[in-house]
């Protein structure tokens, strides 16, 4: 599956993933108009099985030790992304564009 940020030393590609981006944008031309952000996992490069499926054993986590503040930081800088975009409808409490 497409990331954002295809290995730790590239930039962000926010094109990524677009099949997944035309099924939110049809769904809000239909009237939808609560959308929740969520990850299942970090991008591959983060994970300790190189690998957005999971860990290799069940039960232990995927994360990287060393990755877990970048993150974190990943996380946020997509979200944030999204929210000052005004392209994507994203409005706060007030109603206003590109709220956060």
């Amino acid at each position: 599956m497409p990331g954002f940020k295809a290995t730790e030393q590239a930039g962000y590609n926010w094109s990524a993933d677009d099949r997944q981006r035309k099924v939110l944008f049809a769904a809000r031309a239909r009237g939808a108009d609560t959308f929740e952000a969520f990850a299942n996992s970090p991008p591959w490069w983060m994970t300790v099985s190189g690998d957005v499926a999971g860990a290799s054993k069940y039960g232990e986590g995927n994360l990287k030790v060393q990755y877990e503040e970048a993150y974190a930081e990943f996380l946020t800088d997509v979200v944030e992304k999204f929210a000052k975009d005004t392209s994507w409808g994203v409005v706060d409490e007030g109603g206003r564009a590109g709220g956060v």
